[in-house]
């Protein structure tokens, strides 16, 4: 009797574990091999997934070229369509190795992050195989979203510094090695990395924004090491039980650290643009619940509660929180409500609400965030008698995150302009840091029942909420060198050896002058931006697209947020953060225009920000950087500008590390 068709599970998986390598200089380990292959078992028993969907290399079987021909194997499975889940994981060796003297990498003494496939640094044809560099993988990963979609996973059990020693506690392993001094070849894999428009495709990076195509679960920091303990690693672990005790359509990948039992010396990693989607799924859940740390804090003599999460993360005076046992995975039993009543950059204290008694907590308890507190969004403006006045004291008793919108007397003094005529809504942008250069937005017809009200004011409260929120500190922002660059591909020597092949470069002058660009847009031009931190501090910059056509949000290079420790991608003392050229950033921009210009007597000129890199529109787009620094930051608001780059930074402190 033949058994029931079962449903397609719609997820492929390639799973690479490498216990032994064919160099004898590389230690052997013990628990990749068993942890891919319980990684496999947990995809097979628990996620349904077909054994001829798992794709798995072992030991001698991952060898470089097995490993990248199995990366293109999934661009072109046919049974892969787009959107399937595509679960990428690998436990072994990690290491670092000096870039070519051409690359952009992130300033003096960095390192190119790579993996070490089996038959790393054998000879073969009297040359030595290399590692697998991360600008590689991500261009890998590149080509895959491109034809699959961006519901990719990847999962990467090693680390990148060195451990120091082959000996050591047998039971401790660390899953790194420590390469030579030798540069990496630049038209190495240059095949992988040339695709798309004339063939100048610079990949994304894995670490600190540009992970379009795919969402990172890392083991660690990157200058932390990633270690095996009696056979198996020990984040491969942690995170294998929390897949195994949550139910995968109601947890979200930013929600995995917060769950993830603690490691000692590692901080794991998950980074992406898509991290409010439920694991293995393009199902976008709701983001108000992001979770926070929780303690109690001995401060002024009496124990207070302590949120892990301040002004950085948008927590207002008055912001409210149900709290829940960390272990408590679905949110399924509140243990109290805290109310924040004084707020750090990094951290609040709160409160119980009145008439309430305190909660314990222990175990460990973590906040989401029901209720917004005071701030003001957005200065709206609705003239006298305008039919609108009903409707909005009707939205404001319905829901109190409406308290948030200040109206005001004069249009130039608010944001947006109201008007409801023949039972259809009328918005009017009047923000006269956009007006000032000319640019008009209308948009007419809105359906006003009180359901669509609610979702657009919400909408353009956000915009407005996010494009002011932040705060300018002169020791930051007066020592941030911002570039920009056309960029053309050039032949270069890559060796001593002579070895030459063609790169993107920068070239011509800067074109952001006393913090303004004005050019003639050039078509299919890529552009790349570079910052340069000239501090004493490490910095984290956040990069995000405000469009003022259509008042949305894109994000073009974010460091999380969220309490948890992460990599500083913009070193003190000449760390530099590009994008569009150099070692494994982000792909660079290129213009589409769209004619919103200014017409002068010869030519179409724009004149635009660093946004250029967004569109060649400026007019109707904003680029704003924020820029974090350490937890002993200060903060202050101002509102960014336009045309001003002191006024484009903002400066957050951002907490970088785990309380």
């Amino acid at each position: 009797m033949s058994r029931p068709r079962t449903t397609r599970t719609p997820l492929f998986a390639l799973i690479i574990g490498i216990n032994s390598y064919q160099s004898t200089e590389f230690r052997p380990l013990r628990g990749a091999v068993p942890d891919a292959l319980s990684f496999k078992a947990y995809l097979e028993t628990r996620v349904n997934v077909p054994s001829e969907q798992i794709s798995v290399l072992l030991d001698k079987a991952a060898s470089r070229l097995a490993i990248i021909e199995e990366f293109i194997h999934l661009k072109d499975d046919r049974r892969i369509k787009k959107g399937d889940a595509i679960f990428i994981y690998f436990a072994g060796h990690g290491g670092e190795i000096l870039p070519p003297p051409s690359w952009e990498c992130g300033g003096p003494g960095t390192k190119i992050q790579v993996i070490i496939p089996y038959d790393c640094d054998a000879l073969e044809r009297a040359r030595r195989i290399p590692p697998i560099p991360d600008r590689t993988i991500g261009a890998l990963l590149a080509r895959i979203a491109e034809k699959k979609g961006d519901n990719i996973t990847v999962v990467f059990d090693c680390c990148h510094a060195a451990s120091g020693t082959r000996g050591g506690d047998d039971d401790m392993i660390t899953r790194s090695v420590e390469l030579d001094s030798r540069p990496y070849p630049e038209t190495l894999d240059q095949d992988i990395w040339d695709f798309g428009p004339r063939g100048s495709y610079v990949p994304s990076k894995f670490h600190h924004g540009g992970l379009g195509s795919h969402v990172l679960l890392a083991a660690c920091g990157i200058t932390e090491k990633a270690n095996e303990y009696m056979g198996h690693g020990q984040f491969s672990v942690a995170l294998l039980k929390l897949f195994s005790n949550v139910s995968l359509n109601k947890l979200r990948y930013s929600d995995i650290l917060a769950h993830l039992d603690a490691i000692p010396g590692q901080n794991p990693q998950c980074e992406g643009a898509t991290l409010n989607r439920a694991l293995f799924d393009a199902k976008v859940l709701p983001p108000e619940r992001t979770a926070f740390d929780v303690r109690i804090e001995k401060i002024g003599g009496r124990d207070q509660y302590v949120i892990n999460g301040g002004m950085i993360h948008g927590i207002n005076t008055g912001s409210e929180f149900a709290v829940y046992r960390k272990a408590d995975f679905n949110f399924s039993t509140q243990i109290g409500v805290l109310i924040a009543n004084a707020l750090r950059p990094f951290s609040a204290t709160a409160n119980v609400p009145a008439g309430t008694r305190n909660f314990s907590l222990t175990p460990p308890a973590i906040a989401i965030q029901t209720k917004v507190g005071r701030r003001e969004d957005l200065r709206l403006h609705i003239a006298p008698n305008d039919a609108f006045f009903p409707r909005f004291r009707t939205l404001l008793e319905k829901d109190p995150i409406f308290q948030n919108i200040s109206l005001v007397r004069e249009p130039n003094h608010g944001h947006v302009q109201i008007s409801l005529q023949r039972s259809k809504i009328t918005l009017k942008i009047t923000d006269e840091n956009v007006t000032r250069y000319g640019f008009t937005r209308q948009v007419k017809d809105i359906d006003a029942d009180l359901r669509n009200l609610s979702w657009v004011l919400k909408g353009i409260a956000h915009y407005y909420g996010e494009l002011n929120r932040g705060n300018s500190d002169p020791e930051i922002t007066g020592r941030i060198d911002v570039e920009l660059y056309r960029l053309e591909e050039t032949l270069a020597v890559l060796d001593n050896s002579g070895l030459q092949g063609m790169v993107l470069t920068p070239t011509g002058p800067n074109l952001c002058r006393n913090g303004m660009v004005d050019l003639v847009v050039e078509e299919d031009t890529p552009y790349g931006i570079k910052l340069t931190n000239k501090t004493w501090h490490d910095l984290y910059p956040n990069l995000f697209h405000f469009n003022n056509s259509d008042l949305s949000i894109a994000a073009y290079a974010q460091t999380r947020a969220d309490g948890h420790f992460v990599d500083v991608p913009l070193r003190k003392c000449g760390g530099t953060f590009a994008i569009g050229y150099g070692s494994g950033d982000m792909s660079p921009s290129r213009s589409s225009c769209k004619r919103d210009r200014i017409s002068t007597s010869n030519s179409s000129r724009y004149i635009c920000p660093p946004s250029l890199l967004i569109s060649p529109t400026y007019r109707s787009s904003h680029l704003l950087l924020r820029i974090a620094r350490s937890r002993r930051g200060t903060q202050r608001r101002k509102k960014p500008g336009i045309l001003s780059l002191s006024q484009l930074f903002s400066v957050e402190p951002l907490s970088p590390g785990r309380a």
